[in-house]
């Protein structure tokens, strides 16, 4: 059946909403990287090259407890927005309170064995009886204060559904502003040492913890703690966060490789280059992280509500933003790296300016690594994701540095982060070629089948009465193309017109240059219709539900002023049709199914 795709542009709202969530979601992981990068510019400033070197033991510690907070924010938000795209706002509080509570526990029992093994993790990270003192007095209270690094995690995914983005960019930019002024009190006034650094960053987390869920949980659009917690949410919990969990482990395995290669090829030099190049890592982690995991709440939810068109954009818009924002630091690198050695106060500044021009290369084909690992996990393709993941972070990297580098020298090392992203599309190019099927999309895997045995329109109209009564003229002629009967038709123009007409009185009040953002599914099977209208807008919070439901309390006692009220249409349409509302994203979201049997 012909797929008629739009009426008028319906892209406008939701690449809006999308580039605001990647903005905040950029600047609040610019929060947390910068954190990161003043710990090491501090570092180097105060202890010179031990202070670097000593950064670049230890900073295998933070992927342990990042990825504790990965698998429970990002898994849980997955979680979470899937429920949320069911309208299921109670299962949507439970994994969140499993998200917390599992965080908190696995943190403990990081933080209990890093304690026990401390002397022994020190060693294998590369850690020399040189820099033993200072590296165990920094991981002694990083360790002790994990769990709060693991924590901050989840305001920064579950913020994102909320819609709360002025909160989610404040919160970590204000942690970075935190962590480094407590890293130089501690290390310029109190004369800490090294153990000043962990100090600062495991107090700015704490702080950034508490306010975080205090925002969370205050709200009346936010999420709620509930013990209601079975193994059911803790097995998808472990489902959906195990790409971004397996990422942070692989890490932490490879930064002890890494380290074991770089000091077998370059000695405690080639330590300190390593961590000026994870500071470009980090870096781009800003941009790809941050875009990526924008995405993420997105697509859960769009592929719950089976809106294919939505993710479609939402995925080219990702690439987009991605290369428009990677591409200049690549050039930067380039153009700038003595400056940047220059920074970080590191010598020889020829062969660390050589190892980040190289490195820098891998960074624009891990943009479609990241927004696919992305991607897959929030669709539940769980193995593409770890496959992706694996591969460019692990496998392809190390195979490649240690054949090649002990060869050829130092720079093949940096040479093996282009290796293995480009070998990994390669990869699953392959798989995703060998496994092709005519009821799914190529490269996204979308479910074809609602599109090629149904019709859909999408479209904006402003929210002034005489678009929307224009609109639902070319309703009408949809529905005439699609056959529907007169009767069926005429549920459709009325539910679609009464909830438009109440959007535009309570969201917009007068502000007839907004739009509201309109879908119109039909999708006929076995003598079985079912009608599917989304409407979506950003205007002011309002639940027609709930609305409706009020008044009709208050006015129980008296059916002629509730007739006469503004809620007559929607208790109109509650009888014919399935409502649904829900807030998310800080936006509208409606719902209306009409789902029923053809008359022969």
């Amino acid at each position: 059946m012909e797929i008629t795709r739009s009426l008028s542009d319906n892209k406008k709202l939701l690449q809006s909403l999308f580039s605001k969530h990647a903005v905040s979601a950029g600047l609040s992981m610019f929060g947390v990287q910068c954190c990161l990068m003043v710990n090491s510019i501090l570092a180097g400033k105060f202890f010179g090259g031990t202070g670097l070197v000593v950064m670049s033991i230890v900073s295998p510690l933070y992927s342990v407890y990042a990825a504790i907070g990965a698998l429970c924010g990002i898994g849980g938000a997955i979680i979470t927005a899937h429920a949320l795209g069911s309208d299921d706002k109670d299962v949507a509080n439970e994994s969140f309170s499993c998200a917390f509570f599992v965080c908190i526990a696995i943190s403990i029992i990081a933080s209990v064995f890093g304690l026990i093994f401390q002397e022994n993790l020190l060693y294998i990270l590369g850690s020399s009886e040189k820099s033993f003192s200072e590296a165990q007095a920094y991981s002694t209270v990083y360790i002790i204060g994990g769990i709060f690094t693991a924590l901050f995690y989840m305001p920064y995914h579950f913020l994102k559904l909320t819609g709360q983005l002025k909160s989610l960019i404040l919160l970590y930019i204000a942690m970075a502003a935190e962590n480094f002024f407590l890293d130089w009190l501690f290390c310029e006034i109190f004369q800490f040492g090294m153990e000043g650094i962990a100090l600062g960053t495991v107090l700015s987390s704490l702080i950034t913890v508490v306010i975080g869920f205090k925002i969370i949980l205050r709200d009346d659009e936010g999420f709620k703690l509930v013990r209601k917690i079975n193994s059911y949410e803790v097995r998808q919990l472990f489902r959906f966060g195990t790409p971004s969990a397996l990422n942070q482990f692989l890490n932490f395995a490879r930064f002890i490789l890494m380290n074991q290669l770089l000091l077998v090829v370059a000695g405690q030099m080639g330590l300190a280059i390593f961590s000026v190049v994870k500071v470009i890592e980090n870096l781009s982690t800003v941009i790809l992280a941050g875009i990526s995991q924008a995405t993420s709440a997105f697509v859960g939810v769009f592929f719950q509500e089976r809106d294919n068109e939505s993710i479609r954009q939402i995925e080219r818009q990702a690439h987009i933003i991605s290369f428009e924002l990677i591409i200049p630091i690549v050039i930067g690198v380039w153009i700038f790296p003595d400056q940047i050695c220059t920074l970080f106060g590191v010598s020889n500044s020829a062969l660390t300016s050589e190892s980040i021009k190289i490195f820098s290369l891998s960074l624009i084909p891990s943009i479609f690594c990241m927004i696919l690992t992305s991607y897959y996990q929030s669709t539940k393709f769980t193995k593409l994701a770890n496959l992706i993941t694996a591969g460019r972070g692990f496998i392809l990297l190390l195979i490649p540095a240690y054949i090649l580098a002990p060869q050829f020298g130092l720079k093949f090392v940096w040479y093996s982060f282009s290796i293995a992203a480009v070998g990994t599309l390669i990869i699953l190019g392959a798989v995703l070629f060998f496994n092709r099927a005519e009821d799914k999309s190529p490269i996204l895997l979308l479910d074809l089948n609602g599109e090629k045995n149904g019709s859909y329109i999408s479209f904006s109209v402003k929210a002034d009465l005489a678009a929307i009564s224009n609109s639902v003229k070319n309703i009408a002629e949809f529905c005439a193309k699609n056959n529907l009967t007169n009767k069926e038709t005429m549920l459709v123009k009325l539910s679609m017109e009464e909830m438009l007409v109440s959007i535009t009185e309570h969201c917009f009040e007068n502000d007839s240059a907004a739009t509201i953002d309109v879908r119109i599914f039909i999708i006929r099977k076995d003598s079985h219709l079912m009608i599917v209208m989304r409407i979506r807008n950003s205007g002011k919070l309002f639940n027609p539900i709930a609305y409706y439901k009020k008044l009709e309390e208050k006015f129980a006692d008296d059916p002629m002023n509730f007739a006469m009220s503004d809620s007559l249409g929607i208790a109109m349409i509650s009888k014919i049709a399935e409502v649904h509302y829900q807030s998310t994203f800080g936006i509208n979201n409606l719902t209306v199914l009409i789902d029923k049997q053809e008359e022969n």
